[in-house]
């Protein structure tokens, strides 16, 4: 487990818009899938340890953080795509991706952490 969570980081040599989409959809899916555990998880002590049965209106608002974590990771392959390909500057994308994406899953993870302790706190 913890060697593929390793290898979305890895990346080698990458010529063409579809090698580069390919390596940051890697990533995506470890972040999809922290975040709807994280879901799972929240819900669960919403549910037990607090014994509020009203979880059905927190769908939206997962929903939402969803989408704007998601939206926020993207840019990084947006970003990529935008600087290498269209305005064809020339950065080292094969050294500084990696650490774009670790630094945005970083950043994404302790988002979902504290909208989550800041629902449990307001409880």
């Amino acid at each position: 487990m913890i060697q593929k969570i390793i290898n979305i980081f890895e990346r080698g040599e990458l010529k063409s818009t579809t090698d580069i989409i390919r390596w940051w959809l890697k990533g995506l899916g470890f972040l999809n899938l922290f975040y709807l555990l994280y879901a799972i998880f929240h819900l669960s002590i919403i549910l037990y340890v607090f014994n509020n049965g009203w979880i059905f209106f927190l769908f939206p608002i997962i929903f939402a953080l969803g989408v704007i974590i998601n939206s926020f990771y993207l840019l990084g392959l947006i970003t990529e795509i935008v600087v290498s390909k269209l305005l064809k500057i020339n950065l080292d994308f094969d050294t500084l991706s990696p650490k774009i994406k670790k630094a945005i899953i970083i950043i994404s993870i302790l988002f979902t952490i504290s909208c989550s302790l800041y629902e449990i706190i307001t409880l």
